[in-house]
């Protein structure tokens, strides 16, 4: 009941309540870290026209519009930072997300028929194509690793011992590796977390964990991922945006 796992969820599946009042005690005792994420609408730089097809292509539906005020709006505690309606409003949105890392998909390692991954992601990253082929489309990956979860192909592990210092006291965890890397037919790395300051072991230990210290290295950024068309193709009703181009 420390409540980590409520923090680190990017899908938001999990609610700690204590007495039917919702308490975090990883929070509340400064233990973790406020993580450093948002969605921002910019109004100036909307097309009002792709409203319904933003709203449509959020997989959470926190995005809705204000008739009263003439603006979208994002239900931001609930919103799993997908970025497809950055993509969906040709950049009128921004979103922040926490981490910072990649995914990768080699479908010549995959399973014959398997389409798990594409089954289980929240964000459509993983999707079958218009080819009837699994495809990835990056940008909109949130590092869950639900899709290495469900693949077949299973991860095997090395495990080596790491050593870090919390408030002045040197601290020693068992680590695992990866050592079948190449042989995976989906990979997700996480580098970094975007987060508050904080100086706890218990956040430290579970970082070293989930994420690996690769300085750096950076996302996709957003001007790039704008012109991408397969990012597009990956939303339903992507016509609408393919005939703009």
């Amino acid at each position: 009941m420390c409540g980590i796992c409520e923090v680190m969820c990017p899908k938001h599946a999990i609610k700690m309540t204590i007495n039917e009042e919702r308490e975090n005690p990883a929070l509340d005792n400064g233990a973790y870290p406020a993580l450093i994420q948002f969605t921002k609408f910019n109004k100036d730089k909307f097309d009002f026209e792709l409203k319904d097809f933003v709203m449509e292509n959020c997989p959470t539906q926190v995005i809705s519009y204000n008739e009263e005020e003439h603006t979208m709006e994002v239900n931001d505690p609930h919103c799993i930072r997908c970025r497809q309606c950055e993509i969906a409003s040709e950049g009128a949105f921004t979103v922040r997300q926490p981490w910072q890392g990649k995914v990768e998909l080699h479908t010549e390692r995959c399973v014959d028929g398997c389409t798990a991954c594409a089954d289980i992601c929240p964000t459509r990253a993983l999707h079958i194509d218009e080819e009837g082929k699994l495809a990835l489309a990056d940008y909109y990956c949130i590092k869950c690793g639900a899709c290495m979860q469900v693949c077949p192909v299973k991860r095997e592990y090395d495990e080596t011992e790491f050593t870090f210092e919390s408030y002045g006291v040197k601290v020693t965890r068992e680590h695992k590796t990866v050592n079948n890397q190449d042989q995976l037919p989906i990979w997700v790395e996480r580098w970094r977390l975007g987060h508050e300051p904080v100086e706890s072991g218990a956040f430290i230990d579970a970082i070293r964990k989930l994420a690996d210290d690769k300085a750096g290295m950076i996302e996709l950024d957003k001007k790039r991922a704008l012109k991408r068309r397969d990012l597009l193709k990956a939303l339903p009703g992507s016509r609408i945006l393919l005939d703009r181009k």
